[in-house]
């Protein structure tokens, strides 16, 4: 059986390919809350060159330096004590309800 999408049917299905420019590509954001684009998904190319797995390891490591930087970060003595005062508020919570013995 045969059904005529018309145009409605036509843009929808033409909205999900569009074409991105390559700045667009290149400066667009490769993140989404706490999971990120790497390896061949973020690198298109073809298949017959099977380098799809090569450049995921080469994100990997740039990903597991970009986060060794974020986290031998020094923090500010004023970042400590509110870490620490919220640390406070959140264990006489846990402790307020009858989580922790």
């Amino acid at each position: 059986m045969i059904v005529e999408a018309g145009i409605a049917g036509l843009a929808t299905s033409l909205g999900l390919h569009r074409y991105r420019h390559p700045w667009e590509v290149l400066w667009g954001n490769i993140s989404r809350g706490n999971a990120c684009v790497a390896g061949d998904a973020l690198h298109p190319m073809t298949p017959d060159i099977g380098q799809g797995g090569c450049s995921a390891l080469e994100d990997g490591v740039v990903l597991a330096r970009c986060l060794a930087e974020a986290l031998n970060k020094k923090v500010s003595a004023e970042t400590k004590d509110k870490d620490k005062e919220e640390y406070k508020r959140i264990e006489k919570n846990v402790q307020k309800r009858g989580v922790l013995s």
